[in-house]
Protein backbone atom coordinates (compact mmCIF):
# COMPACT_ATOMS: atom_id res chain seq x y z
CA UNK A 1 0.00 0.00 0.00
CA UNK A 2 0.78 3.54 -0.79
CA UNK A 3 1.07 6.77 0.72
CA UNK A 4 -1.23 9.78 -1.50
CA UNK A 5 2.05 10.61 -2.89
CA UNK A 6 3.20 7.54 -4.17
CA UNK A 7 -0.17 6.99 -5.86
CA UNK A 8 -0.48 9.89 -7.69
CA UNK A 9 2.93 9.00 -8.92
CA UNK A 10 1.54 5.33 -10.29
CA UNK A 11 -1.30 6.56 -11.78
CA UNK A 12 0.97 9.08 -13.81
CA UNK A 13 3.38 6.36 -14.32
CA UNK A 14 -0.16 4.13 -15.62
CA UNK A 15 -1.13 6.94 -17.82
CA UNK A 16 2.25 7.06 -19.32
CA UNK A 17 3.02 3.54 -19.73
CA UNK A 18 -0.92 3.58 -21.30
CA UNK A 19 0.45 6.17 -24.21
CA UNK A 20 3.16 4.18 -24.62
CA UNK A 21 1.89 1.07 -25.16
CA UNK A 22 -0.60 2.59 -27.68
CA UNK A 23 1.90 3.31 -29.91
CA UNK A 24 3.76 0.09 -29.64
CA UNK A 25 1.18 -2.39 -30.81
CA UNK A 26 -1.43 0.03 -32.47
CA UNK A 27 -4.04 -0.87 -29.67
CA UNK A 28 -5.26 2.40 -29.49
CA UNK A 29 -8.05 4.89 -31.56
CA UNK A 30 -7.90 4.22 -35.13
CA UNK A 31 -5.99 6.65 -37.59
CA UNK A 32 -1.88 7.03 -38.61
CA UNK A 33 -0.32 9.54 -40.35
CA UNK A 34 0.72 6.97 -43.27
CA UNK A 35 4.06 5.72 -43.76
CA UNK A 36 6.09 3.83 -40.51
CA UNK A 37 5.34 4.81 -36.88
CA UNK A 38 9.19 4.19 -35.69
CA UNK A 39 8.02 3.16 -32.37
CA UNK A 40 5.31 0.70 -33.43
CA UNK A 41 8.40 -0.54 -35.91
CA UNK A 42 10.28 -1.04 -33.04
CA UNK A 43 8.20 -3.05 -30.69
CA UNK A 44 7.87 -5.79 -33.55
CA UNK A 45 11.80 -5.63 -34.13
CA UNK A 46 12.26 -6.44 -30.04
CA UNK A 47 9.61 -8.63 -29.97
CA UNK A 48 10.92 -10.46 -32.80
CA UNK A 49 12.73 -13.40 -31.01
CA UNK A 50 10.47 -14.06 -28.73
CA UNK A 51 7.16 -14.04 -31.40
CA UNK A 52 9.13 -15.80 -33.56
CA UNK A 53 10.06 -18.71 -31.39
CA UNK A 54 6.90 -18.60 -29.23
CA UNK A 55 4.03 -17.12 -31.05
CA UNK A 56 4.58 -17.48 -34.70
CA UNK A 57 4.09 -21.36 -35.25
CA UNK A 58 1.11 -21.49 -34.12
CA UNK A 59 -0.35 -18.78 -35.99
CA UNK A 60 0.91 -21.06 -39.13
CA UNK A 61 -2.08 -23.42 -39.49
CA UNK A 62 -4.01 -20.00 -39.84
CA UNK A 63 -1.94 -19.45 -42.83
CA UNK A 64 -1.84 -22.35 -44.81
CA UNK A 65 -5.87 -22.55 -44.50
CA UNK A 66 -5.91 -18.49 -45.45
CA UNK A 67 -4.14 -19.58 -48.53
CA UNK A 68 -6.27 -22.22 -49.77
CA UNK A 69 -9.27 -20.37 -48.83
CA UNK A 70 -8.04 -17.34 -51.23
CA UNK A 71 -6.87 -19.73 -53.60
CA UNK A 72 -3.96 -18.77 -53.88
CA UNK A 73 -2.45 -21.57 -55.04
CA UNK A 74 -4.65 -21.29 -58.04
CA UNK A 75 -3.39 -17.58 -59.27
CA UNK A 76 -0.04 -16.86 -60.20
CA UNK A 77 0.25 -13.50 -57.71
CA UNK A 78 -0.34 -13.87 -54.20
CA UNK A 79 0.63 -11.64 -51.00
CA UNK A 80 0.53 -12.02 -47.00
CA UNK A 81 1.40 -9.44 -44.67
CA UNK A 82 2.69 -9.44 -41.36
CA UNK A 83 4.82 -12.43 -42.68
CA UNK A 84 6.70 -12.54 -39.42
CA UNK A 85 10.04 -14.96 -39.95
CA UNK A 86 8.40 -16.53 -42.90
CA UNK A 87 6.95 -19.63 -41.14
CA UNK A 88 3.71 -19.67 -42.46
CA UNK A 89 5.03 -18.65 -45.68
CA UNK A 90 7.46 -21.04 -46.26
CA UNK A 91 4.66 -23.62 -46.29
CA UNK A 92 2.42 -21.59 -48.57
CA UNK A 93 5.36 -21.32 -50.65
CA UNK A 94 5.29 -25.30 -51.49
CA UNK A 95 2.13 -25.27 -51.92
CA UNK A 96 1.99 -22.50 -54.95
CA UNK A 97 1.82 -23.55 -59.08
CA UNK A 98 5.21 -22.86 -59.95
CA UNK A 99 4.84 -20.01 -61.89
CA UNK A 100 3.96 -17.97 -58.78
CA UNK A 101 5.29 -14.51 -57.81
CA UNK A 102 4.54 -14.60 -54.03
CA UNK A 103 5.11 -11.34 -51.95
CA UNK A 104 5.69 -11.24 -48.17
CA UNK A 105 5.93 -8.01 -46.15
CA UNK A 106 6.64 -7.19 -42.68
CA UNK A 107 7.20 -3.82 -41.24
CA UNK A 108 10.28 -5.18 -38.93
CA UNK A 109 13.11 -5.34 -40.76
CA UNK A 110 14.25 -7.78 -37.92
CA UNK A 111 10.99 -10.29 -38.88
CA UNK A 112 11.91 -9.97 -42.96
CA UNK A 113 15.73 -10.72 -42.05
CA UNK A 114 14.65 -13.18 -40.15
CA UNK A 115 12.29 -14.65 -43.32
CA UNK A 116 15.40 -13.79 -45.57
CA UNK A 117 17.61 -16.33 -42.77
CA UNK A 118 14.96 -18.91 -42.98
CA UNK A 119 14.35 -19.69 -46.58
CA UNK A 120 17.33 -19.57 -46.85
CA UNK A 121 18.17 -22.34 -44.12
CA UNK A 122 15.18 -24.46 -46.12
CA UNK A 123 14.60 -27.24 -48.35
CA UNK A 124 12.70 -24.87 -50.80
CA UNK A 125 15.69 -23.52 -52.28
CA UNK A 126 16.93 -26.92 -53.21
CA UNK A 127 14.65 -26.62 -56.82
CA UNK A 128 16.94 -24.15 -58.63
CA UNK A 129 13.81 -22.73 -60.34
CA UNK A 130 12.30 -20.93 -57.33
CA UNK A 131 14.22 -17.87 -55.80
CA UNK A 132 14.10 -15.96 -52.90
CA UNK A 133 14.78 -11.79 -53.37
CA UNK A 134 14.99 -9.72 -50.05
CA UNK A 135 13.99 -5.80 -51.43
CA UNK A 136 16.17 -3.79 -49.15
CA UNK A 137 15.21 -0.45 -50.43
CA UNK A 138 11.75 0.82 -49.48
CA UNK A 139 9.76 1.43 -52.50
CA UNK A 140 9.19 5.58 -53.29
CA UNK A 141 6.39 4.60 -55.58
CA UNK A 142 4.02 1.95 -56.16
CA UNK A 143 5.27 -1.46 -57.71
CA UNK A 144 4.05 -2.73 -60.95
CA UNK A 145 4.84 -6.13 -60.52
CA UNK A 146 4.98 -7.87 -63.59
CA UNK A 147 5.28 -11.93 -63.84
CA UNK A 148 8.88 -12.87 -63.02
CA UNK A 149 9.78 -15.13 -66.58
CA UNK A 150 10.57 -19.15 -66.16
CA UNK A 151 9.29 -21.59 -63.54
CA UNK A 152 9.33 -21.56 -60.37
CA UNK A 153 7.96 -19.86 -57.23
CA UNK A 154 10.04 -16.60 -56.85
CA UNK A 155 9.47 -15.10 -53.77
CA UNK A 156 9.93 -11.29 -52.93
CA UNK A 157 10.33 -9.94 -49.41
CA UNK A 158 9.22 -6.36 -48.58
CA UNK A 159 9.81 -4.14 -45.72
CA UNK A 160 6.37 -2.40 -45.28
CA UNK A 161 3.23 -1.53 -44.12
CA UNK A 162 0.05 -3.12 -44.51
CA UNK A 163 -2.08 0.03 -44.13
CA UNK A 164 0.23 1.48 -47.18
CA UNK A 165 1.08 -1.04 -49.45
CA UNK A 166 4.03 -0.13 -52.27
CA UNK A 167 1.85 -1.97 -54.91
CA UNK A 168 -0.08 -0.79 -57.40
CA UNK A 169 -3.63 -1.41 -58.00
CA UNK A 170 -5.30 -4.86 -59.20
CA UNK A 171 -2.07 -6.86 -58.63
CA UNK A 172 -2.75 -10.10 -56.62
CA UNK A 173 -5.02 -12.99 -57.26
CA UNK A 174 -5.19 -13.07 -53.55
CA UNK A 175 -4.19 -11.27 -49.64
CA UNK A 176 -3.11 -13.24 -47.10
CA UNK A 177 -3.43 -11.75 -43.32
CA UNK A 178 -3.26 -14.35 -40.43
CA UNK A 179 -1.97 -12.54 -37.60
CA UNK A 180 -2.41 -8.71 -38.08
CA UNK A 181 -5.76 -6.59 -39.24
CA UNK A 182 -6.48 -6.04 -34.84
CA UNK A 183 -3.14 -4.61 -34.24
CA UNK A 184 -2.37 -2.76 -36.71
CA UNK A 185 -3.21 1.58 -36.15
CA UNK A 186 -6.32 1.22 -38.77
CA UNK A 187 -8.29 -1.87 -39.72
CA UNK A 188 -10.33 0.08 -42.16
CA UNK A 189 -7.01 1.32 -43.64
CA UNK A 190 -5.64 -2.44 -43.70
CA UNK A 191 -9.06 -3.34 -45.13
CA UNK A 192 -8.81 -0.43 -47.87
CA UNK A 193 -5.75 -1.92 -48.85
CA UNK A 194 -6.37 -5.24 -49.69
CA UNK A 195 -9.20 -4.14 -51.57
CA UNK A 196 -7.36 -1.70 -53.42
CA UNK A 197 -4.29 -4.18 -54.64
CA UNK A 198 -6.57 -7.19 -55.48
CA UNK A 199 -7.57 -7.67 -59.32
CA UNK A 200 -11.36 -8.38 -59.80
CA UNK A 201 -12.38 -11.75 -58.75
CA UNK A 202 -9.46 -12.08 -56.01
CA UNK A 203 -10.02 -13.06 -52.71
CA UNK A 204 -8.52 -11.51 -49.41
CA UNK A 205 -8.06 -13.94 -45.74
CA UNK A 206 -7.93 -12.68 -42.39
CA UNK A 207 -7.73 -14.16 -39.33
CA UNK A 208 -8.37 -12.00 -36.16
CA UNK A 209 -9.27 -13.19 -32.41
CA UNK A 210 -12.53 -14.34 -31.93
CA UNK A 211 -14.08 -14.22 -27.92
CA UNK A 212 -12.01 -13.68 -25.61
CA UNK A 213 -14.12 -15.40 -23.08
CA UNK A 214 -12.71 -18.73 -25.34
CA UNK A 215 -9.15 -17.47 -25.27
CA UNK A 216 -6.94 -19.18 -21.80
CA UNK A 217 -4.33 -18.07 -23.42
CA UNK A 218 -4.81 -14.23 -22.38
CA UNK A 219 -7.55 -14.68 -19.92
CA UNK A 220 -5.32 -15.08 -17.49
CA UNK A 221 -3.26 -11.96 -18.01
CA UNK A 222 -5.97 -10.12 -17.75
CA UNK A 223 -7.00 -12.00 -14.45
CA UNK A 224 -3.33 -11.61 -12.72
CA UNK A 225 -3.84 -7.59 -13.55
CA UNK A 226 -6.65 -6.87 -12.30
CA UNK A 227 -6.63 -9.28 -9.05
CA UNK A 228 -3.08 -7.00 -8.20
CA UNK A 229 -4.31 -4.16 -9.52
CA UNK A 230 -7.42 -3.83 -7.20
CA UNK A 231 -4.67 -5.24 -4.22
CA UNK A 232 -2.42 -2.16 -4.76
CA UNK A 233 -5.03 0.26 -5.64
CA UNK A 234 -4.23 0.77 -8.72
CA UNK A 235 -6.40 1.96 -11.69
CA UNK A 236 -5.76 -0.07 -15.02
CA UNK A 237 -5.37 2.40 -17.81
CA UNK A 238 -8.39 1.09 -20.74
CA UNK A 239 -6.78 0.32 -24.07
CA UNK A 240 -7.88 -1.49 -27.00
CA UNK A 241 -8.19 -4.74 -26.65
CA UNK A 242 -7.02 -7.44 -28.83
CA UNK A 243 -10.50 -8.83 -28.93
CA UNK A 244 -12.24 -5.44 -30.38
CA UNK A 245 -12.98 -6.68 -33.71
CA UNK A 246 -14.68 -10.10 -32.40
CA UNK A 247 -16.56 -8.36 -29.92
CA UNK A 248 -19.36 -7.71 -33.10
CA UNK A 249 -19.27 -10.04 -36.17
CA UNK A 250 -22.12 -8.01 -37.68
CA UNK A 251 -19.93 -4.73 -37.16
CA UNK A 252 -16.70 -6.58 -38.79
CA UNK A 253 -18.54 -7.80 -41.79
CA UNK A 254 -19.53 -4.30 -42.75
CA UNK A 255 -16.25 -2.90 -42.02
CA UNK A 256 -15.31 -5.65 -44.77
CA UNK A 257 -18.20 -4.08 -47.65
CA UNK A 258 -17.15 -0.76 -46.03
CA UNK A 259 -13.55 -1.36 -47.67
CA UNK A 260 -15.56 -2.79 -51.19
CA UNK A 261 -15.68 -6.39 -51.14
CA UNK A 262 -18.99 -7.50 -51.74
CA UNK A 263 -19.40 -11.41 -50.44
CA UNK A 264 -17.77 -11.82 -46.76
CA UNK A 265 -18.00 -15.39 -45.10
CA UNK A 266 -17.08 -15.60 -41.34
CA UNK A 267 -16.35 -18.35 -39.18
CA UNK A 268 -15.16 -19.36 -35.40
CA UNK A 269 -12.03 -21.41 -34.88
CA UNK A 270 -10.70 -22.59 -31.83
CA UNK A 271 -7.04 -23.18 -32.08
CA UNK A 272 -5.31 -25.24 -29.02
CA UNK A 273 -1.75 -24.10 -28.28
CA UNK A 274 1.07 -27.04 -27.35
CA UNK A 275 3.28 -24.60 -25.79
CA UNK A 276 4.70 -25.51 -22.57
CA UNK A 277 5.07 -23.24 -19.09
CA UNK A 278 8.45 -21.64 -20.00
CA UNK A 279 7.49 -20.54 -23.51
CA UNK A 280 4.01 -19.38 -22.50
CA UNK A 281 5.68 -17.31 -19.75
CA UNK A 282 8.64 -15.67 -21.86
CA UNK A 283 6.16 -14.06 -24.51
CA UNK A 284 3.75 -13.07 -21.73
CA UNK A 285 6.75 -11.82 -19.78
CA UNK A 286 7.85 -9.59 -22.70
CA UNK A 287 4.47 -8.19 -22.97
CA UNK A 288 3.77 -7.66 -19.26
CA UNK A 289 7.41 -5.92 -18.83
CA UNK A 290 6.06 -2.08 -19.15
CA UNK A 291 2.83 -3.33 -17.36
CA UNK A 292 4.45 -4.50 -14.51
CA UNK A 293 5.87 -0.69 -14.19
CA UNK A 294 2.75 0.47 -12.84
CA UNK A 295 3.10 -1.95 -9.66
CA UNK A 296 5.25 -1.56 -6.81
CA UNK A 297 8.23 -4.02 -6.63
CA UNK A 298 6.97 -6.55 -4.21
CA UNK A 299 3.69 -6.15 -6.59
CA UNK A 300 5.37 -6.85 -9.50
CA UNK A 301 7.51 -10.18 -8.02
CA UNK A 302 3.94 -11.65 -6.03
CA UNK A 303 2.00 -11.43 -9.70
CA UNK A 304 4.71 -12.87 -11.40
CA UNK A 305 4.90 -15.63 -8.85
CA UNK A 306 1.24 -16.04 -9.14
CA UNK A 307 1.16 -16.25 -12.65
CA UNK A 308 3.50 -18.92 -12.78
CA UNK A 309 2.02 -21.08 -10.21
CA UNK A 310 -1.67 -20.31 -12.01
CA UNK A 311 0.35 -21.37 -15.39
CA UNK A 312 1.44 -24.86 -13.89
CA UNK A 313 -1.60 -25.77 -11.79
CA UNK A 314 -3.94 -24.89 -14.76
CA UNK A 315 -2.25 -26.07 -18.04
CA UNK A 316 0.51 -28.39 -16.60
CA UNK A 317 -1.09 -30.32 -13.84
CA UNK A 318 -4.39 -29.79 -14.25
CA UNK A 319 -6.67 -30.39 -17.51
CA UNK A 320 -7.34 -27.17 -18.70
CA UNK A 321 -6.11 -26.29 -22.38
CA UNK A 322 -4.36 -23.33 -23.84
CA UNK A 323 -7.16 -22.05 -26.29
CA UNK A 324 -7.59 -18.91 -28.76
CA UNK A 325 -10.54 -18.49 -30.17
CA UNK A 326 -10.08 -17.54 -33.80
CA UNK A 327 -12.06 -15.59 -36.51
CA UNK A 328 -11.49 -17.00 -39.97
CA UNK A 329 -12.70 -13.99 -42.16
CA UNK A 330 -12.83 -14.49 -46.29
CA UNK A 331 -13.51 -11.58 -48.41
CA UNK A 332 -14.52 -12.17 -52.07
CA UNK A 333 -13.88 -8.31 -54.56
CA UNK A 334 -16.61 -9.73 -56.82
CA UNK A 335 -20.17 -11.35 -55.54
CA UNK A 336 -19.54 -14.83 -56.98
CA UNK A 337 -19.60 -18.30 -55.30
CA UNK A 338 -17.18 -19.41 -52.84
CA UNK A 339 -15.96 -23.16 -52.95
CA UNK A 340 -17.43 -24.87 -50.36
CA UNK A 341 -15.15 -27.54 -50.26
CA UNK A 342 -12.77 -25.32 -48.53
CA UNK A 343 -14.71 -23.66 -45.59
CA UNK A 344 -16.10 -25.32 -42.74
CA UNK A 345 -19.90 -26.43 -42.88
CA UNK A 346 -20.90 -23.30 -40.44
CA UNK A 347 -20.24 -20.50 -42.04
CA UNK A 348 -21.89 -16.98 -41.13
CA UNK A 349 -22.31 -14.46 -44.12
Amino acid sequence: FFFSSRRRHTRQRSVSWARRCVQETGLGMEGTKGGFNPIYEDFWDRFSPVYCSVTEPYHSKMGLQLALQTKADKGSKALEVACGSGFASLIIAQILKPVTTYCILDISKEMVVAAKKRYETSTFLCNPKNSFTLIEEEPIKKIELEAIPGEGVKVQAYKANSENLPFADKTFDSYIASACLYVVESAAKMLAESYRVLREGGIAGFGVFGKEKDSSYFLIITEALTKFAAKYSITLPKMRSLFYLGDDEAVLIKMCKDAGFKKVYLWHEPAILPISTKQFLSEKMFLLKRALGIFPAEGQKELLEWLESEIEKRFVVGDELITVDYIHLICHKQQNMFSLSRIPYTVQT
